[in-house]
């Protein structure tokens, strides 16, 4: 008898022992790991730390899974930190667990994630229920805006799985990244929808219009500061045009992210700009332009040879470059004001738009907020 219940004994701590490998209750500060949800009235924020792993087996999926030797990661954040060899990769998973009160299976539900650009695919329960590209000339790509993935709970319990392919390492990129009840005319999916997508879209045509009608202007009073405006609104174009849903459609995805960032070296520009007001400064105007310009052309040719250990300095070099100048327009523009040079003041409104907008996005890549980029909006502001 007492054999038999040792036997018992050591089958129960076997069982137990590997029900505790195979939980992810051991990752300490785990947001993912148990996401109870009690009620759909209002949408559920899902930001926090998340199951993460780089190694790219399609097991992960799976519902039991051992998920002991998965990282934390921060959702929405950047990848770099996660592993201490800081090693570049394009691919990570997460994992998270999701408990629905009883009263809540049979309803539907959509989750809501924007990973910018980025080759994705969500599973629920190792099942898939979500990719892109998929049937990509019929199908939304959503490609800077807010994928809206929507399934059915059909139990309690639900383990969710994202691979995220992007060069950027960063999967979840920004906001909303929430879970959110199902309903045909939910107006905050269509606000996020607008934001993310269509009004940067008007925005970069209205950009465009401008440029080209500047252009114009010079050609008509050969006066360089509608030369150097127009210019700069025409050669930004691709960062705010690029990411749209028919480019995408007509190229790969990576190709469109490669190429949307040299638009950013229009911002320099917008320094050149700023020095008809008060001084200018060829010195810096050249050196600037050379390397903000090179390091621009060379992620370019990323689309044919890509190179992720070299795309993460040369892109960070490139956000820095841009908003140095937009603080040394500030500072022309300041010194405008004191010369009462007419227009310094509304366009030292505008540059600061730029540098909060910036400072805001870059804050953003690096993890240290959760936030939406914005710095699209601050150009065209300005």
């Amino acid at each position: 008898m007492l054999s038999r219940l040792a036997l018992l004994l050591l089958i129960f701590c076997s069982l137990f022992a590997k029900a505790a490998a195979n939980s992810p209750a051991h990752q300490v500060g785990c947001t993912s790991c148990k996401i109870q949800i009690e009620s759909l009235d209002k949408p559920l924020k899902l930001s926090g730390k998340w199951l993460f792993t780089r190694d790219d087996s399609p097991q992960n999926k799976d519902v039991n899974l051992d998920t002991s030797s998965w990282r934390l990661a921060k959702a929405p954040g950047p990848w770099k930190g996660v592993y201490n060899d800081k090693k570049v990769f394009p691919i990570g998973w997460y994992r998270g667990h999701f408990e629905f009160h009883p009263s809540l299976v049979g309803q539907e539900v959509v989750l809501l994630v924007n990973a910018y650009m980025a080759r994705v695919n969500i599973y629920v329960d190792g099942q898939e229920i979500y990719r892109r590209p998929n049937n990509i000339n019929v199908e939304p790509y959503f490609s800077t805006q807010a994928i809206p993935v929507r399934f059915k709970i059909s139990q309690p319990h639900h383990v969710l799985a994202m691979r995220i392919d992007t060069p950027l390492m960063v999967g979840v990129y920004q906001l909303p990244f929430e879970l959110r009840k199902y309903d045909q005319h939910d107006r905050g999916v269509v606000i996020y929808q607008l934001l993310g997508g269509e009004a940067r879209i008007i925005i970069s045509y209205v950009i465009l219009f401008f440029g080209f009608f500047f252009l114009l202007v010079f050609a008509k009073t050969r006066y360089a500061l509608y030369l150097v405006c127009g210019s700069s609104s025409i050669l930004i174009f691709p960062f705010f045009g690029a990411p749209a849903d028919y480019f995408v459609k007509l190229f790969e995805p990576e190709t469109m992210l490669y190429l949307h960032y040299p638009g950013i070296c229009a911002i320099f520009l917008f320094y050149i700009f700023t020095q008809f007001f008060h001084k200018f400064t060829p010195k810096i105007n050249w050196v600037g332009g050379v390397l903000l310009g090179a390091s621009g052309l060379y992620i370019a040719t990323m689309t044919i040879h890509p190179n992720l250990e070299l795309f993460q300095p040369v892109k960070t070099f490139l956000f820095i470059g841009v908003l140095l100048g937009g603080f040394g327009g500030c500072y022309q523009l300041i010194r405008g004001i004191q010369h009462r040079k007419p227009g310094s003041a509304i366009l030292l409104v505008g540059i600061s738009s730029i540098l909060v907008t910036g400072f805001n996005d870059i804050l953003l890549s690096l993890g240290v907020i959760s936030s939406f980029a914005m710095v699209f909006f601050g150009t065209a502001i300005f």
